[in-house]
């Protein structure tokens, strides 16, 4: 992980090991998680008993937003949080739509950070905040951030995640070949990662590639207006570097911003 001041030189920090992060990353939970993730999407029809992966007939998706306030309201009342410190302990997911079959995908990084927005406010998440994501989603947590930014003047602080900025030609096309060849490679990424493919389940898969196809169709295009001025924190993968040029990928060229 690199930090880089705009306008300064590029200076190393210390390199992130999985042996520094907290504990709970080596629970063997986790793993017990991960197969019974892989059981369910292999499985469909099967029923989950388990606290961790209940039965999607055995919860009301319209409380799910209540959920996060109760956990919020714990932290305030009986550990004694501050309003910082709740806000530090918050981590909100969001799914691309299109994966669940109740959306179509939404094409275009700028509405789809949109969309997003508008799921974080009707969750009640309106505050201060950091946005982040992996790959494509690191670009999409971005242009959230510069959405935000535009609206209110208020910068949000980013962390991008092996994310690579925006291309140079908005008129970029990805054809079918093409998009078949990333799509593959993302899932022979997942094996070589040690996680399962997903398997057995056609209906999924097919939502997840025009899902895919969709959101890199949209990268290819992405072209926002210059001049973020919030915070920008990158960090890269230590044992597959995306690219040599620069060690911050060249995102300070978008920002007025740290990198």
């Amino acid at each position: 992980m690199r930090t880089r001041e705009r306008g300064g030189p590029s200076s190393p920090s210390p390199d992130l090991e999985a042996a520094d992060l907290h504990g709970s990353l080596a629970d063997p939970a986790l793993a017990a998680v991960n197969f019974l993730n892989g059981v369910s999407r292999r499985y469909p029809a099967a029923v989950s008993f388990a606290a961790c992966l209940p039965c999607e007939d055995c919860f009301d998706e319209g409380a799910v937003p209540r959920y996060p306030r109760t956990f919020t309201d714990h932290l305030r009342e009986r550990q004694g949080y501050t309003t910082a410190q709740v806000r530090r302990a918050l981590v909100f997911g969001l799914a691309a739509p299109g994966l669940d079959g109740a959306a179509d995908p939404v094409p275009g990084i700028d509405r789809l950070a949109e969309y997003h927005l508008r799921t974080l406010a009707a969750a009640g998440h309106t505050g201060r905040f950091v946005l982040g994501g992996w790959s494509m989603g690191g670009v999409v947590a971005y242009e959230m951030a510069r959405q935000v930014e535009e609206r209110t003047g208020a910068p949000v602080p980013v962390l991008l995640i092996d994310s690579r900025p925006p291309g140079p030609d908005p008129d970029a096309v990805v054809d079918d070949d093409e998009a078949r060849r990333l799509f593959a490679a993302d899932l022979n990424g997942l094996t070589r990662a040690g996680r399962p493919r997903p398997q057995g389940d056609e209906v999924a898969m097919a939502r997840m590639w025009r899902v895919f196809r969709t959101n890199v169709r949209s990268a290819a295009r992405y072209a926002p207006p210059r001049g973020f001025s919030g915070p920008v924190h990158l960090v890269r993968a230590g044992d597959e570097p995306l690219d040599t040029r620069a060690a911050d990928l060249n995102w300070s060229a978008w920002t007025t911003g740290p990198v």
